[in-house]
């Protein structure tokens, strides 16, 4: 039901879209655990209609399929951690959010280094951003973003802390059904309410005390209880 003009501004937008992506990984490029960026291209098609993107990386493993094979120990769940507080650290010199961390967007390399992907959402900011849009995913998305309150870094940082408490608690996020039991879509949604309610979480089922404690304060619900950097 489109004619020709809006199929064109609708790829162009789209197109424009990716290409902030790259932008943002190309600024981003030299550190040593945000996945690399080594070049791209865009190719205009023939018709006019729409492009052709291409983006050379370097090649690593997805987490979630380098956990199938090799679940994380203690002491990787920590090398984590610290390897994307380097990354987290490296955005915020930039005033970047990332605003989507998560395991889907966590990669390994060859020598077992952890890696921050995918920046296709992330967005810049002065010092603090008002009414950021509710984009990400819901599951580790911290609750200011999913209240439309005022965002900042430490979005990022609570995410991480999910992802880590994910990686301790039997790969179940918080409020999960406890390992071996099965987790239905009620019980994603119930979680998913009680944290973002505020209702404080038992904490992971493995790791030591003073791990537990870090991932729980990386996780608070009001950010001024958070780490501050």
């Amino acid at each position: 039901g489109m004619d020709h003009n809006s199929i064109v501004k609708f790829y162009r937008e789209y197109a424009e879209k990716l290409y902030r992506e790259i932008e943002v990984m190309a600024r981003l490029k030299g550190n040593s655990h945000i996945v690399s960026y080594e070049n791209h291209q865009i190719l205009p098609h023939a018709d006019g209609i729409g492009w052709d993107i291409l983006i050379q990386m370097e090649l690593l493993i997805p987490l979630l399929a380098y956990t199938n094979q090799n679940p994380l120990t203690v002491d990787e769940v920590v090398k984590m951690g610290l390897d994307l507080c380097d990354a987290l650290d490296t955005c915020s010199q930039y005033q970047i959010i990332h605003r989507d961390i998560k395991p889907e967007n966590i990669f390994v390399s060859a020598t077992g280094d952890f890696k921050l992907g995918d920046f296709g959402i992330a967005r810049t900011i002065e010092k603090t951003t008002f009414g950021m849009s509710k984009k990400g995913t819901y599951p580790y998305m911290a609750p200011e973003i999913y209240q439309g309150k005022e965002s900042d870094i430490l979005v990022d940082m609570y995410s991480l802390g999910l992802v880590m408490y994910r990686m301790l608690n039997d790969n179940r996020l918080p409020f999960f059904p406890e390992y071996p039991k099965k987790v239905t879509y009620v019980d994603r949604e119930n979680a998913l309410y009680r944290r973002i309610q505020g209702e404080t979480f038992p904490k992971p089922r493995h790791g030591s005390k003073e791990l537990g404690n870090i991932v729980m304060k990386s996780c608070q619900y009001q950010k001024e209880d958070r780490y501050g950097s």
